[in-house]
């Protein structure tokens, strides 16, 4: 995971031990990223990979031995006081509340307990999948906020499905083994296996994202950030190590989203470069495909691309705000189609023209494509600080 999501999770795991003042999480997270950041050129630059795999659906958490059977936990009592509902939210959101307990906040207006903190969720037709604060545990979660463990270890992975390989994706690693199944009627169905999951130089790899029938794998070698990256197609049989410990071809540093059946990241512009430029790469191999490094679009520690469920739009979290891009014209160094100054800590989409963001000041705001300023602003309630936004992967 990255070092901003590190970050995080500390915060998050500090939080259920002695709760802070809410209203300065966000504060802390990312100054918490920034002290990191000072550390390492190369490892600031992959800080964003973790916000983007968040705000896009991908999960970078940590799990461990195969699912099984679990007795379904009940949500909190009723002396538990809720975070109230909040009418003409965008999509559903994660939030923690004053004593750092999880909550989901629905579209729907309903108010959904998680009893503890969580660092993600996704909606499925079953519930929420939420991966705890710690990482170290997937739950389905249903309306009542009751819950079922799936999966507890080191690390787990939730994507969405691709044309390879079609339904909700959950891959986890634990010991060296690597398992990816798929997520059906509450359960992780029919697990494909790996074994030795460590790159050529002994670095232990978890699962990043799903792309096509690829699954692209990351680990670190300097105890914050993702600065190793190599894949594993389960088609082809047994996962092998690239021979230079990462499969790195064009000197990948960071993996920032997905779009359709390519992995869009920062590849250094020639030997000894960490400021890196825009990459499309095929994930079988990390192969690059194309690139753009000399134009004014800028790649980074304070950027994060989520494309649109299409593929025809960019949002692009940076620091003055979010800037909408071409996603085919931003090859060639267009300028953006829209940009709208919101501090956003996370973006996702409604539909292929419609985006929301969650701002440092507990708001989220929804833009469109077609209108250079926001069509709502909607707070929520105080002492609430947003998380995330929550990926709808129903089909």
């Amino acid at each position: 995971m990255g070092l901003l999501e590190d970050e995080l999770r500390r915060t998050l795991a500090d939080r259920v031990a002695s709760p802070p003042a809410v209203e300065h999480l966000a504060d802390r997270a990312i100054a918490g990223a920034a002290r990191l950041r000072r550390g390492r050129a190369l490892a600031a630059s992959l800080a964003t990979a973790a916000l983007v795999a968040l705000a896009g659906g991908a999960a970078v958490a940590i799990v461990g031995d195969p699912p099984r059977e679990h007795t379904a936990i009940p949500g909190p009592s009723a002396s538990v006081a809720p975070v109230p509902p909040v009418a003409g939210l965008p999509t559903d959101v994660l939030v923690l509340d004053a004593a750092g307990r999880g909550w989901i906040l629905t579209r729907d207006g309903d108010s959904v307990p998680l009893r503890e903190a969580a660092a993600q969720a996704w909606r499925v037709d079953d519930g929420w999948l939420v991966v705890s604060a710690d990482g170290r545990r997937l739950w389905l979660v249903t309306g009542s906020g009751s819950r079922t463990t799936l999966v507890e270890g080191e690390s787990v992975m939730v994507s969405e499905g691709t044309a390879q390989r079609p339904g909700i994706q959950v891959a986890w690693a634990a010991g060296g083994v690597l398992r990816l199944g798929t997520f059906v009627d509450g359960r992780i169905d029919n697990p494909v296996t790996a074994t030795g999951v460590r790159a050529a130089s002994g670095v232990n790899l978890r699962p990043w994202r799903v792309v096509g029938e690829t699954l692209v794998l990351a680990g670190t070698t300097i105890g914050g950030g993702l600065d190793v990256w190599d894949y594993w197609t389960p088609a082809r049989g047994e996962f092998v190590p690239s021979g230079t410990g990462s499969a790195n071809p064009a000197g990948l540093l960071a993996v920032l989203g997905v779009s359709g059946n390519r992995a869009l990241g920062i590849s250094a512009n020639g030997p000894g470069d960490t400021s890196g430029c825009l990459g499309e790469f095929d994930p079988d191999g990390l192969v690059p495909l194309r690139s753009a490094c000399t134009h004014t679009f800028s790649v980074g520690v304070d950027v994060g691309i989520v494309p649109s469920p299409d593929g025809r739009w960019w949002a692009v979290i940076r620091t003055g705000g979010v800037a909408l891009y071409d996603a085919d014209s931003v090859w060639t160094g267009a300028s953006p189609v829209r940009t709208w100054a919101t501090a956003a800590v996370a973006v996702g989409w409604r539909d292929g023209s419609t985006l929301f963001a969650l701002d440092k000041a507990g708001t989220v705001v929804t833009l469109s494509a077609a209108a250079a300023s926001p069509l709502a602003t909607l707070p929520l309630p105080p002492h609430v600080w947003p998380v995330l936004p929550i990926p709808d992967l129903r089909s």
